[in-house]
Protein backbone atom coordinates (compact mmCIF):
# COMPACT_ATOMS: atom_id res chain seq x y z
CA UNK A 1 0.00 0.00 0.00
CA UNK A 2 2.94 2.29 1.09
CA UNK A 3 4.38 1.90 -2.09
CA UNK A 4 1.24 2.67 -3.98
CA UNK A 5 1.33 6.21 -2.42
CA UNK A 6 5.02 6.60 -2.63
CA UNK A 7 4.80 6.37 -6.68
CA UNK A 8 1.16 8.53 -6.68
CA UNK A 9 2.49 11.16 -4.32
CA UNK A 10 1.31 13.75 -6.53
CA UNK A 11 -1.95 12.69 -7.17
CA UNK A 12 -2.65 12.72 -3.04
CA UNK A 13 -0.67 16.12 -3.21
CA UNK A 14 -3.18 17.72 -5.75
CA UNK A 15 -6.16 16.27 -4.49
CA UNK A 16 -5.48 17.28 -0.42
CA UNK A 17 -4.52 21.25 -2.27
CA UNK A 18 -8.04 20.86 -3.80
CA UNK A 19 -9.94 19.70 -1.30
CA UNK A 20 -8.91 22.18 1.27
CA UNK A 21 -9.30 24.95 -1.35
CA UNK A 22 -13.28 23.80 -1.90
CA UNK A 23 -13.62 23.61 1.60
CA UNK A 24 -12.59 26.84 3.06
CA UNK A 25 -14.36 28.43 0.01
CA UNK A 26 -17.51 26.54 1.32
CA UNK A 27 -17.49 27.42 4.89
CA UNK A 28 -16.76 30.87 3.17
CA UNK A 29 -19.97 31.10 0.93
CA UNK A 30 -21.94 29.66 3.97
CA UNK A 31 -20.88 32.48 5.92
CA UNK A 32 -21.58 34.70 3.90
CA UNK A 33 -24.77 33.87 2.76
CA UNK A 34 -25.71 33.09 6.38
CA UNK A 35 -24.09 35.76 8.10
CA UNK A 36 -26.46 38.91 9.20
CA UNK A 37 -26.30 41.91 7.53
CA UNK A 38 -24.93 44.77 8.78
CA UNK A 39 -27.75 47.01 9.36
CA UNK A 40 -29.88 44.27 10.83
CA UNK A 41 -26.68 43.59 13.32
CA UNK A 42 -26.71 47.12 13.77
CA UNK A 43 -30.20 47.29 14.45
CA UNK A 44 -30.40 44.90 17.18
CA UNK A 45 -27.68 45.99 18.82
CA UNK A 46 -29.38 49.49 19.56
CA UNK A 47 -32.40 47.74 20.72
CA UNK A 48 -30.60 45.76 22.78
CA UNK A 49 -29.10 48.33 24.68
CA UNK A 50 -31.87 50.40 25.13
CA UNK A 51 -33.71 47.48 27.16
Amino acid sequence: MFSFIKRHWIAYLIGAVVALALGFGLAYAVGVVGSTPEAVHTEEVLQESGN
